[in-house]
């Protein structure tokens, strides 16, 4: 059993691939997610907590606390705009 401190089940996450996962857990140790993977897999992992991420979406990254989504989804995606004087 691979041991981990937290262990969110069953959540939406965002992948840094931009792709919407659904059903999937998270193994966080220390300040670092471990693992993500569908949540019938993540069975070998013995956490500290458990948390439910039911109905729950989970963007991992995103540190900024003032966030505008569309901007942050967008970043590197499209060619940022300067008008020309």
């Amino acid at each position: 059993m691979k041991k981990c401190d937290i262990l969110i089940e069953d959540c939406t996450l965002l992948a840094p691939d931009f792709t919407v996962r659904e059903h999937q857990s998270i193994a966080v140790t220390g300040k670092h997610i471990e693992r993500t993977d569908d949540a019938r897999v993540m069975g070998d992992y013995e956490p500290l907590q458990r948390l439910s991420g039911k109905n729950k979406l989970v963007m991992p990254g995103m540190i900024d606390s003032h966030t505008h989504l569309t901007q942050q989804l967008l970043r590197g995606r499209i060619t940022d705009e300067y008008p020309i004087i």
